[in-house]
């Protein structure tokens, strides 16, 4: 199955979204909502004491492009949706985008942090690779880089293993606000163990968000042992629009054949987050363990002047062919 992004068939009026939660979580969501008018997205509201049954949200993913739900700060990002996207009765995969309910202003800072994506504008969109200091995860990495390179400008792909740059480093470059920054390598609930271990609060003071941040390896999106997981964290601080994390355990052949599939579609010109996932989900028994937190139609475009900036920051960070794919 091809997973090239094509524009969706949508009404006149530019895409749809679905946004689904309590009266108060909706009020929340007004910046998001402001710059979802300003770009012609249409929405439609649902207003719920708790999230609607999976065959509600079929209902609603037949009349929508993408769904934003809230979901309780108690339960857990697994028992809120079944994957990363809805199968609606008309065939289409429906990316849907969920955010706990965690007050404190956590919401509106979400919703903040993606209407600042929406009105980015500009067209760069660079991808981050890192990759857990492994031989495994250097060569999966690589084959990443590889499948890019022909559709893209070499500039646009960053190339920041473990073996390559320090955790610091990688802290910095990521808060230039890149458009993609894709993690392989060893994952806990609390952030990637990869760079000496990376946690949450260690991009928390990021000038500029990523419009998505994907962490392929296991637990990221759990609640074992923490309060809030690692991808929860990275969304609802605004240190990324969009986040996708896995709920539990994952193989490695699994995550390395779905992030080739992952990296295809965005190489085949997915321009938001949701498109990325409705391309490259179908099909995908591991996507299952993962949910997306936050905006679906985040776009994923960078921040202006991110790519320069992380470019320099990491100039000297050399892709050794025959070393990482060994």
């Amino acid at each position: 199955m091809s997973t090239s992004c094509s524009p969706p068939e949508v009404q006149a009026g530019g895409p749809r979204i679905a946004l689904v939660g309590t009266p108060a979580d909706l009020a929340a969501l007004a910046p998001l909502r402001s710059a979802y008018a300003e770009a012609g997205i249409t929405e439609a509201l649902l207003a719920v004491a708790a999230p609607p049954a999976r065959s509600e949200l079929v209902e609603l993913a037949g009349g929508a492009d993408a769904v934003l739900l809230v979901y309780p700060r108690r339960r857990s990002a697994r028992t809120v949706v079944d994957g990363p996207t809805i199968g609606a009765a008309d065939g289409r995969r429906v990316p849907i985008g969920i955010v706990p309910a965690l007050g404190g202003g956590a919401l509106e800072r979400f919703a903040t942090t993606a209407a600042g994506l929406h009105r980015r504008g500009g067209y760069e969109q660079s991808v981050a690779l890192l990759a857990q200091r492994s031989r495994r995860y250097a060569h999966l990495a690589g084959r990443i880089r590889a499948l890019l390179l022909p559709q893209v400008s070499a500039d646009s792909v960053l190339w920041w293993p473990a073996e390559a740059i320090v955790r610091d480093d990688l802290v910095a470059g990521l808060g230039h606000g890149l458009a993609v920054a894709l993690y392989v390598g060893h994952g806990r609930p609390n952030g990637w163990v990869g760079y000496g271990g990376v946690r949450a609060h260690h991009l928390a003071a990021a000038p500029a968000a990523c419009g998505l941040v994907l962490s392929l390896a296991c637990h990221t999106l759990s609640r074992r042992r923490t309060g809030l997981s690692f991808t929860e964290a990275l969304v609802m601080q605004g240190s990324a629009a969009a986040a996708l994390g896995s709920t539990t355990s994952t193989q490695h052949v699994e995550n390395a054949r779905w992030s080739l599939r992952l990296v295809s579609a965005l190489a085949g010109g997915c321009t938001s987050a949701g498109d990325l996932l409705a391309a490259a989900e179908p099909d995908s028994d591991v996507s299952r363990h993962y949910r997306l937190i936050g905006d679906p139609l985040a776009p994923l475009v960078d921040a202006p002047t991110a790519r320069i900036a992380a470019r320099a920051l990491t100039d000297d960070v050399v892709f050794h062919p025959q070393r990482e794919a060994s």
